[in-house]
């Protein structure tokens, strides 16, 4: 799917979650704030769910810059803030998590800003050496069952915009969509060690530029599954789109990482960013979409609506 060259689409991503909150007291403002693991699940709620006790810490990193390809219009480089902007730490011995730091920020999405990454950084307590694929897994899981843009057979929308949201705030008039349909994910892992160490939060990252070439993703998911399908790799996506056919599909359960066999892991890293043909694609369903355009302006609003599990 070529890119929409419209500047009237703005995408701005606002909740108020209990984990990891996303509020817009100010417009443009994605901001990840408090750490809270929780068994229970609300609606409005991010939850981290922790079932081994391998977990030590999770940072939160932003983007500094992106290297765009100009041709494919897709990043080829992401790189991140040297210092944590939060960090939720979790007390095995208490069975309490804390957070620390200040708000991580993910700017706006348009058709001219398109990459703006989050960087998430899980510390294992230990380098694991691991013999069989898959025995470290963080999966993601919605309750949300369809892909925003879905479509008709005739092309038409199969949701209305103003009956089909994940959350109506009352108060403010907004209607929130699930950014389930509009995200990307990224991974990798190391043996070696990701930070310069001086105490528990005088913490920086060593390399602060990744790769998209030797990230795994959902493309290099698609094509391993192909070839093997028993292969076991991350999905990296609750959406995805075959831009050849238009097709689409959507998970409800993605895994997000899974160990490989016969390695050595002390750190998993996590990049988080808008899938752009997805927001392509919604943009195309609703071209002309009176409520889109005149009632909401061209912007749309996405609320959370998705936790991890750590495994």
């Amino acid at each position: 799917m070529k890119r929409i060259g419209s500047t009237n689409m703005k995408i701005i991503a606002a909740t108020a979650m209990t984990v990891f909150s996303l509020f817009a007291a100010t417009i443009g403002v994605f901001a990840w704030f408090t750490g809270k693991i929780q068994d229970s699940k609300n609606a409005d709620e991010f939850e981290v769910t922790i079932n081994s006790g391998r977990f030590k810490n999770l940072y939160f990193h932003q983007y500094s810059s992106v290297v765009i390809d100009q041709t494919t219009l897709k990043p080829t480089s992401y790189t991140f803030n040297s210092s944590w902007y939060g960090k939720i730490s979790y007390d095995w011995n208490t069975g309490t998590a804390s957070y620390t730091g200040n708000a991580v920020i993910m700017d706006d999405y348009t058709p001219l800003d398109f990459s703006r990454p989050i960087l998430l950084v899980f510390e294992l307590n230990d380098a694991y050496q691991l013999t069989n694929a898959g025995e470290i897994s963080i999966e993601a899981s919605t309750e949300e069952e369809e892909f925003l843009g879905a479509r008709n057979t005739d092309g038409s929308a199969v949701n209305d915009l103003l009956t089909d949201y994940y959350n109506h705030d009352t108060s403010t008039g907004k209607y929130y969509y699930a950014l389930s349909s509009v995200i990307n994910f990224f991974c990798t892992d190391s043996s070696a060690e990701l930070y310069n160490k001086n105490g528990d939060d005088n913490t920086t990252l060593i390399n602060t530029t990744y790769t998209v070439a030797d990230l795994k993703s959902k493309e290099k998911s698609k094509a391993a599954k192909a070839a093997d399908p028993n292969a076991v790799v991350p999905d990296l996506t609750f959406t995805y789109i075959n831009n050849d056919t238009d097709e689409v599909s959507f998970n409800q359960e993605p895994s997000l990482y899974k160990s490989e066999a016969n390695s050595t892991v002390r750190y998993i890293s996590i990049i988080i960013d808008y899938y752009s043909d997805a927001l392509d694609y919604i943009y195309s369903t609703y071209l002309g979409n009176y409520t889109l355009e005149t009632t909401f302006d061209g912007h749309l609003d996405f609320l959370c609506d998705w936790g991890l599990e750590i495994n």
